[in-house]
Order: C-alpha cells, then sequence, then structure tokens
C-alpha cells in the first residue's frame, strides 16, 4: 500500500512518499520515486509501479504562473496520458 502525505502553510508545502513496491508476493524497497517535484509541480503517484516511474522520470512540463486549473486539465492530462502510451 502506498502512503502519500502533505502538509502545507503559507507559501510553502511539503509531500512525503515511501518507496517501497510489491511484486507479485515479494516486497520491494526503494526502486520507485513516487513523488517528485516537477519545475514546482509536485507529482505523486500510487498503484501501478511503472506507470509511477514514467511519470516521474520522463515527463518535461513547466507549469504556468496562472490558470493552473485550465493547464492541467487541457496540457497536463493529456501530456501524462501520451506519455504513459508511449511507454507502455
Amino acid at each position: 500500500m502506498t502512503t502519500i502525505a502533505a502538509v502545507s502553510g503559507d507559501g510553502w508545502a511539503v509531500l512525503g512518499a515511501d518507496s517501497g513496491i510489491n511484486w507479485n508476493d515479494r516486497i520491494i524497497h526503494g526502486l520507485t520515486d513516487k513523488a517528485t517535484n516537477l519545475n514546482g509541480l509536485v507529482i505523486a503517484g500510487a498503484g501501478d509501479g511503472h506507470a509511477t516511474q514514467v511519470v516521474t522520470n520522463l515527463l518535461k512540463v513547466t507549469p504556468p504562473q496562472r490558470n493552473i486549473t485550465g493547464w492541467l486539465s487541457k496540457t497536463l492530462i493529456p501530456s501524462i496520458k501520451e506519455l504513459l502510451v508511449q511507454n507502455r
């Protein structure tokens, strides 16, 4: 089970995640980054370890200073989807 926790304050935020993954009946520790900072955008993933690795290691984005909501739905989500399709 993935654990992701975050705390934020005025102008700051901290996010942490465990690094263990399961493969069938085996537990493998320290092989995956489940959270990463991409130019000020913190992305975390749980579930499919391969998908999380693809996104945290290969996604190259620069978030805008304004209209982050529009950018998330029009740019970030399609970029993640395309990256995952290319790296099945």
